[in-house]
């Protein structure tokens, strides 16, 4: 993969988006300006990441404030035709350096490492012949840990590093969850919870009970018990603005 989007739905809603299949032929400030023009109708937007080099022409990163805006710009401007071209759009795989910053898992040094790795896969690129594909892979590999962009990947990869809440936390399991503390002013949004939830496969049904305070509770059902586990595992302490994270619990059967 290209280190960002896949194919589309594949990955878990997100802050960023990755936006490919763009004219390769403007100037890196012109392509800027444009998107920043066209996707902050959706939303604030915090950053617009657009490279030049052999192996990002065509692709760059749109970062949102919230996650509601952001998939309210991925589902209005999906194969939206721009400057010439049908753009593709998905969640990007990695968290941004600009929302990092914000919540505070940035850390400086980092950038220095990240421009040398990145100067190090575009070489790889360009030699790519045979086992050069293999060793592109191992600059990524062997500073990971030290880099802010692949915390999340390391987490899919082990789970063990994850902020895990143990099983009494989360009660025992069900095939509904139950999510709290929501907060209501996202509600707002057509579809927020769906928009977070609709991602893992087996999404049945999702309920929100009245509440006259600021944050919301629902009940979100999936087919099965498994399903619903994936859910909360991958979902729980995911970070949906920069000052709320998603608290789970199984429904009480």
């Amino acid at each position: 993969g290209r280190g960002a989007g896949c194919s589309r739905g594949m990955n878990p809603p997100k802050q960023t988006l990755y936006v490919n299949n763009l004219p390769d032929k403007p100037r890196k400030e012109d392509l800027k300006r444009n998107l920043y023009q066209l996707f902050s109708q959706y939303g604030p937007i915090v950053d617009v990441v657009a490279m030049k080099t052999p192996r990002t022409r065509g692709q760059a990163f749109v970062v949102y404030k919230d996650l509601v805006h952001a998939t309210a710009a991925l589902r209005g401007l999906q194969g939206l035709e721009f400057m010439g071209k049908s753009m593709k759009i998905d969640f990007a795989k990695a968290k941004s350096e600009s929302i990092a910053k914000i919540d505070g898992t940035f850390r400086k040094k980092d950038a220095k490492q990240r421009m040398k790795d990145r100067q190090q896969k575009e070489r790889d690129f360009l030699n790519r012949k045979g086992k050069g594909a293999l060793a592109a892979k191992e600059p990524g590999r062997q500073i990971a840990s030290k880099r802010p962009r692949d915390e999340e990947k390391q987490t899919r990869e082990h789970p063990e590093k994850r902020p895990r809440t143990d099983a009494s936390d989360v009660g025992e399991l069900n095939n509904i969850l139950y999510l709290v503390d929501f907060p209501q002013s996202l509600l707002k949004h057509k579809d927020a919870l769906k928009v977070i939830f609709s991602p893992f496969t087996g999404l049945k049904d999702i309920r929100i009970p009245p509440s006259d305070t600021s944050v919301a509770s629902a009940f979100i059902e999936y087919e099965t018990e498994a399903q619903a586990k994936t859910a909360l595992e991958n979902l729980m302490g995911f970070p949906v603005t920069t000052d709320y994270t998603i608290k789970l619990k199984y429904a009480k059967k």
